[in-house]
């Protein structure tokens, strides 16, 4: 176990490395080439093309990984001080449209639903407040741009008023840089430091405001948001059960997926409810304790730890099981790879990408590859997923794979099981994506029938 978590430091490591390096020399090739090491040559002699040749730099821009504070300088040389705060301001704009645009089509995808899913509060507070948050950070001198963009667009704000307040928020920036660097030579610690001074003369009223008022403010939406957080944490070892255990059927235990919390299991929860099933749940977890970040296998550990001890206290013999995405990939190594068919006799999975994800090679590239275990797990051909298809499903577990070919995740057959030996029922849902196996009526009726 040390030497595998060493290998992924070491892989994570390197990548990052080789990773700052070409951008470094992406960004230095660039500009070397395009300004000829002088920021008043780069829109060249022909004064006509100016303006596109600048638009054109602004777009280009981020994604040669350079700050926006370089486009005030070059405006300020070619156009002078008032045109080019002006013009580099509108440009700013545009170069954080692109970004933002690009990230919203994740967003609405995978982002915005999750926060639906699983903090709904957090969600409201940032549809309703997310001009203040907009303003906030392109007001601040020090707040990166770009990630600023991306992450208004993973948000899904609107882009209206990302538009007009990344215009207001840019502009007193941009004319403070235009006005040093056309006027002085040491222009950034200058611009920077009347910079700071402008900034908090705009923000301690307006954040004084948002602190006192009794109206539905940013700060008291926050708070919400932060109870909602704290709610989720004071939860963490705490079991569902939404019925005694009375019936003759038995319990249903509902596991989540990567970087989900209990809650979004709500609606599957009382989907299943309200046809007579008895449901249980665990705290699986993770980042902040809540968000399921822990390895794969060593949550099967716990489960089987605490099924153990569930049985046990209430006299129960058999539990079924219904599981998404990762929490699929948790259930089925209890039952194959410990004594976990000693309690449960059919497994459900929705979504399961049981040959794992090329969306996790994202992660593996930032610094949360140094940490979450999972991720190394659920690449594609990982040691883990071969164990894990070398596996025979034995006599009396049945198996049941809920798929789509609408599953950005785990799409089609990719969603299936395919042991060594042992059936597995594949059961196409084609029309479903990955995070609304979660809140479908048509996906509780599929998994009651399966049920029985």
């Amino acid at each position: 176990m040390v030497s595998q978590k060493g290998r992924q430091i070491r892989a994570v490591l390197v990548t990052e490395i080789v990773i700052l390096a070409l951008i470094v020399l992406l960004s230095y090739s660039f500009w070397t080439r395009v300004c000829d090491n002088s920021l008043s040559s780069c829109l060249g002699d022909n004064q006509l093309l100016y303006l596109p040749k600048f638009l054109l730099l602004a777009i280009i821009r981020p994604f040669v990984f350079t700050p926006i504070s370089l486009l005030p300088v070059i405006a300020a040389e070619n156009f002078g001080t008032v045109w080019g705060a002006l013009i580099n301001a509108g440009a700013a704009v545009l170069s954080g449209l692109l970004l933002f645009l690009i990230a919203r089509l994740i967003g609405n995808k995978i982002v915005d639903p999750w926060l639906k899913r699983n903090l709904p509060d957090t969600h409201k507070m940032l549809r309703a407040q997310d001009y203040k948050i907009i303003l906030f950070f392109r007001l601040l001198p020090f707040a990166q741009f770009d990630l600023c963009s991306l992450a208004c667009g993973l948000l899904t704000f609107r882009i209206k008023h990302f538009v007009i307040f990344t215009l207001i928020g840019v502009l007193p920036e941009s004319f403070l840089i235009a006005h040093f660097a056309a006027n002085h030579e040491d222009f950034w610690l200058r611009a920077m430091l009347v910079l700071l001074v402008l900034t908090a003369l705009l923000l301690v009223p307006a954040l004084t405001y948002e602190l006192l008022s009794r109206k539905k403010t940013l700060f008291r939406q926050l708070v919400a948001a932060y109870r909602e957080l704290l709610a989720e944490l004071r939860e963490n070892n705490e079991l569902i059960r939404r019925v005694g255990f009375s019936s003759q059927r038995p319990p249903v235990l509902l596991l989540y997926g990567f970087f989900s919390s209990r809650n979004c299991l709500m609606i599957l929860e009382r989907i299943l409810t309200a046809k007579g099933y008895e449901v249980i749940g665990f705290n699986l977890g993770g980042w902040f304790g809540v968000f399921f970040t822990e390895g794969i296998v060593e949550t099967a550990k716990m489960i089987d730890d605490k099924v153990d001890r569930l049985l046990a206290k209430h006299g129960i013999d058999k539990i079924h099981i219904v599981a998404h995405s990762k929490g699929g990939l948790v259930a089925l190594w209890w039952l194959l790879k410990m004594r976990g068919t000693n309690y449960c006799d059919k497994l459900i999975t929705m979504g399961t990408p049981f040959k794992g994800s090329r969306l996790v090679y994202i992660a593996l590239m930032t610094p949360f590859g140094f940490v979450w275990r999972d991720m190394w797990q659920m690449r594609p051909n990982s040691a883990f997923l071969n164990e894990l298809h070398d596996s025979e499903i034995p006599a009396g577990l049945e198996v049941h794979c809920i798929n789509s070919l609408n599953d950005n995740v785990a799409t089609g057959d990719s969603g299936v099981f395919k042991p060594r030996a042992g059936q597995v029922r594949s059961v196409p849902m084609n029309h479903v994506r990955h995070l609304d196996f979660l809140n479908r009526r048509d996906v509780g009726d599929m998994i009651s029938v399966i049920l029985g």
